[in-house]
Formats: structure tokens, C-alpha cells, sequence
């Protein structure tokens, strides 16, 4: 790459990472209040000790160190966008490093293709968390350059043994934060391997293979570990709670994950929105063709079924039920095989002026879906704003300070416009977070946590009287019809719906 390219091709990275921070930062930085961080607005100290009880050590650590133990969303949007666009940029550098510069554009296609993925947006929903994600990610990024580096031009001994340890320190950490973050390295290495195998042919060493699997291991089993004396101390582990492989039946945590994989191939919302289904057609299609023989070939389709396999990891919650935020690898891969194999499958036809068009219209599409689920958060916390700050004033004027309260039913958040979508959690009202019509009132955890953080007033709440509470407001109307917030003696029932 001559210097004029080089420079040419530093400007378009620049105008990238200021597109990136014109697209995330304003979701990334919302003073909304979020499920999570709503804790921080009215008892910092209970969010940070649940974290420990979920041993989660590494990320109560990391919000001390930066200063985010208190509520700081535009501090903390900043910093993940520091570090997420670091992450970027370092599995970038990595990438020009293996390829000699060969790909010219393609770094900043990939680049975009990445950063602009709205799968990402789920990940930043939890306002209280995404500093110390960002931060685990750029960890991630440069832990498995270093250990590709490594591998490719192997440093003195010493060296080696001193960063095996810290390597594995830094895995431990990660996962710490959020155990996702674990598969996010492993895609990260994947893609380097798997890059520089085909791209320059060469060998990996089997044992150099192993260590690093086994690195990945060992943090899981010592993050396994620390999550189980957390248990024996009365907390719970994250992990064991998320992801319950050992507890759901084999065949219906295959038939999730087969479901999963038909998301992300058939993308029908914003959830799972990726170029994913086109790279894994230009994957096929470039290993088919692919002329490597030997030890490389054999490896180039272990790297490939590995790098396939990886967007579904840890995404299994209670056994039966897939949420996006936990899809770290997903973006990661999907942009990767599309620039990687595209460039290799069309290079005898002007593959970066293909490519571009098509990764062009893809980054408008996933910019402008991740702008979409901005903007149904912005309405969503508006509307539940609106609504607890009645609740709010029609509590003060009851004048019942200190007795319990009971939400019966649920206000659903309403898709009036296209430009709403309602997912997971973007979309979903405080008023009807885990409710179920045959629990009446399950939705009164989270509606109180709202109020708390609206007004800094600590409601109780009494599970045990939904009967009586059904039976006090049978015939009453629902909010926000007069009558619809009805005080017994025992009890103030809030009748949101029929």
C-alpha cells in the first residue's frame, strides 16, 4: 500500500468512527432511565452489591474505577464509545497487519459493517453496564491480537511465559464483567486465525491451538468457580442463571439455538438484523473454491465451522428463550466473512466497487434500524413517564405514605408508528415488564422501581394480598379512568388494566 493509500485510507476511517459516534452515542448517552439503571437513581449500593452476588466482581470493580457507582449516563456513553470504537479499531489494525494492507477500502467497510450492527443496540439498553463492556470489549480485541502475534512471529521464552498469565488474567476479567464478553474473544481470534491461514497459508501449530483453548476454558472454569462460592454466600451466579444447559433438556436447547439460527438467517426485526445470511453464502462459496491443500485446508474449515457456530453462544436464557443482547460474536463475524470472503469470491471483478455498494446500502439499513430503536426508547420512557408521574401525584393526594402497593394488570407498549418497534426490551413499559395475565400482579416490581426512581420515595410492596386485591377491585375501572387507583386498609390497588 503506497503512502497515498494509506492516507486515504486514514481519512475514511476517521469520517467512520464519526459516523459510528453519530449513531450510537445519543442511545448510548440517555439520561432515559433504563431497566437496571433506574437502581441507580435511588439505591446505588443495591445494584452494586446485587453484581457482587452474581459474581460479577470484575464489573463492580471497573464502575468504581471509572467513577460510574453513581448515575453518569453521558460519562458512561462516552467511555463505551471510546472503547468500543478502540476495539474496532484494533481488530482493524490487526486485520491490515495479516493482509499486508491488501484489502484497501475493506478495512473501513468492515469497520462499518460492524460498529453500525443494531444487535449492538441491545447491548448498550442497560445503561448502568455498557462502560465496563466497552472496555472488556477493547480488552478482548487486543488480548487476541497479541496472542495471534504471538503465534505468527513467536517472541522470546520469557515473554511468552509472562503474557500466558496476564492473558489469562484478562479472560478472567472480561468474563467477570459479562460472560458474553468471553465469546467475543473467541470470535475475535477465530477471525484472525482464520485470516491468516488463507490469506498467507500458513500452519498453525496444534499445541499453540490448544493453549489458547485452553486459556478460554480456564477462565470459564475460574469465573465457574467464584460463581459458586457466591452461591454458598447467598448470591447467585449470572451465568448459572442465564444459561442453563445442565438444567433444560438437550433437545430443547437445540431447538432453541436451531431457532436462533433461523433469526439470524431470515432476519424479521431489528433483533437480529446483520448481513450474517450473505456472509455465510460468500463463506461457502470461498471455501469450496478455496485451493489450500493439506494441514492449512483441513484448519481453514475448522476456523469456519467455529466461526459459524460462535454467533449462537451464550445465547440461551432460562433454556427456552433467545435475547440478542447476549449475541456479542454475531456483528463481529457477519462483517468479517462478508468483506473477507466477497473480496477473495469477486476479486477478478472489481470486488471493492461490488462490495461497496452493497455494504454501503447495508450500513444505511442498520444505522438507520439502530436510529429506530432510539427512538422507540425516547417514546417508551416518555409515555411511562407520563404515566408514573400521575400515579406519582394521585399517590401524594391519597396521602397514604408507607402502605403497601399492589399493580394489577398492565399497560402494553402501543406500536402506533413504523417508527417503533417493540423487542426484548426496547419497547417494553415498565408497566408490563414480566407480567403474565395468570400472575394479575406482576408487573408491580417493576412499575414500583420506576416510581423509586422517578420521585426517591421507597414503596413497599405485598406480593401476598393479589387475591384480596382482585377481589377489592372487581368492577373498578382501569387507568386512567377515575376509580382506578382504589385505598383499603391494607393495601392502595392501581388497576392498570381489565
Amino acid at each position: 500500500m503506497t503512502a497515498t493509500e494509506r492516507k486515504r485510507l486514514t481519512g475514511l476511517m476517521a469520517a467512520a468512527v464519526v459516523l459510528l459516534w453519530a449513531v450510537w452515542l445519543p442511545l448510548a448517552g440517555s439520561s432515559n432511565i433504563r431497566f437496571d439503571s433506574d437502581r441507580m437513581l435511588y439505591d446505588p449500593s443495591t445494584a452494586m452489591n446485587q453484581y457482587r452476588s452474581e459474581g460479577r466482581a470484575g464489573l463492580v470493580w471497573l464502575l468504581q474505577f471509572m467513577g460510574l457507582d453513581t448515575w453518569h449516563p453521558l460519562l458512561s456513553g462516552i467511555l463505551f464509545m471510546l472503547f468500543f470504537t478502540g476495539a474496532g479499531l484494533v481488530l482493524c489494525y490487526s486485520l491490515y497487519k495479516i493482509t499486508e494492507g491488501k484489502w484497501k477500502t475493506g478495512y473501513v467497510l468492515f469497520f462499518l459493517l460492524y460498529g453500525t450492527c443494531p444487535i449492538l443496540a441491545f447491548h448498550l439498553y442497560f445503561t448502568l453496564q455498557i462502560a465496563p463492556v466497552g472496555l472488556g470489549m477493547l480488552l478482548a480485541a487486543a488480548a487476541a491480537a497479541v496472542d495471534i502475534r504471538m503465534m505468527i512471529r513467536p517472541p522470546k521464552a520469557v515473554l511468552q511465559i509472562v503474557w500466558i498469565p496476564v492473558s489469562a488474567a484478562l479472560l478472567v476479567l472480561i468474563t467477570s464483567v459479562y460472560q458474553s464478553l468471553i465469546v467475543y474473544y473467541a470470535a475475535a481470534l477465530m477471525i484472525l486465525l482464520f485470516c491468516d491461514s488463507l490469506t498467507n497459508h500458513r500452519r498453525h501449530s496444534w499445541p499453540a491451538l490448544f493453549l489458547l483453548a485452553g486459556k478460554i476454558l480456564l477462565a470459564l472454569f475460574l469465573y465457574w468457580s467464584r460463581s459458586g462460592l457466591e452461591e454458598q454466600t447467598g448470591g447467585y451466579s449470572y451465568i448459572r442463571y442465564q444459561v442453563l444447559w445442565a438444567r433444560e433438556p438437550v433437545t430443547e436447547c437445540l431447538k432453541n439455538i436451531g431457532i436462533e439460527y433461523g433469526k439470524m438467517m431470515v432476519p424479521i426485526h431489528s433483533a437480529c438484523m446483520s448481513v450474517f445470511p450473505v456472509a455465510v453464502c460468500f463463506l461457502m462459496i470461498r471455501m469450496l473454491r478455496g485451493k489450500e491443500s493439506g494441514q492449512v485446508r483441513w484448519q481453514g474449515w475448522m476456523y469456519a465451522i467455529l466461526l459459524l457456530l460462535l454467533p449462537a453462544g451464550m445465547s440461551i436464557l432460562e433454556g427456552n428463550r433467545t435475547v440478542p443482547r447476549t449475541q456479542f460474536a454475531l456483528p463481529l463475524i457477519a462483517a468479517f466473512l462478508l468483506v473477507f470472503c466477497g473480496l477473495e469470491i469477486l476479486k477478478k471483478k472489481k470486488p471493492l466497487s461490488v462490495l461497496m455498494v452493497f455494504c454501503c446500502a447495508a450500513v444505511l439499513v442498520q444505522a438507520g434500524l439502530t436510529l429506530r430503536l432510539g427512538h422507540t426508547d425516547n417514546e417508551r420512557y416518555r409515555r411511562d413517564l407520563e404515566t408514573g408521574e400521575k400515579i406519582t401525584a394521585d399517590l401524594a393526594a391519597l396521602d397514604a405514605e408507607g402502605k403497601p402497593i399492589i399493580f394489577l394488570g398492565s399497560l402494553p407498549f402501543q406500536e402506533d408508528s413504523v417508527l417503533l418497534e417493540k423487542r426484548d426490551v426496547f419497547g417494553c413499559s415498565y408497566f408490563e415488564w414480566a407480567y403474565a395475565p395468570e400472575r394479575p400482579g406482576s408487573a408491580t416490581y417493576a412499575a414500583v422501581r420506576l416510581l423509586q426512581a422517578m420521585n426517591g420515595k421507597v414503596y413497599a410492596i405485598s406480593p401476598g394480598m393479589i387475591g384480596y386485591a382482585e377481589e377489592a377491585s372487581s368492577g373498578a375501572p382501569a387507568y386512567p379512568e377515575d376509580g382506578y387507583m382504589i385505598e383499603t386498609d391494607p393495601v392502595i390497588i392501581i388497576k392498570l388494566s381489565e
